[in-house]
């Protein structure tokens, strides 16, 4: 399933909590961004293209590369459906 979560502030707060809590659950989830987005912490990160993505543990983030503010650069839409056809993951949370 992919999650899409919009709106003025707390995103990322509520896309980690609901992530950890399904991998809690024992599915995989990815969590990853659109637009640009603070490092999430305490995570695994995959860092590179959305076609060599690869799991790194039941609840991990990804983006296409790392700003020179230290945010990260997330993926275009069809990145978002490329890595959902690969079957990896249970759950996607696009922020």
């Amino acid at each position: 399933m992919i999650f899409a979560v919009v709106g003025a502030g707390g995103k990322t707060t509520l896309s980690n909590f609901i992530g950890k809590r399904l991998a809690d659950t024992g599915r995989r989830v990815l969590f990853t961004t659109t637009t640009k987005i603070l490092t999430p912490e305490d995570i695994p990160l995959y860092l590179d293209t959305a076609e060599g993505i690869c799991l790194l543990g039941p609840f991990m983030a990804a983006a296409n590369s790392i700003l020179e503010n230290g945010k990260l650069e997330g993926y275009a839409a069809e990145d978002i459906s490329a890595i959902a056809n690969l079957d990896l993951f249970d759950d996607i949370i696009v922020e």
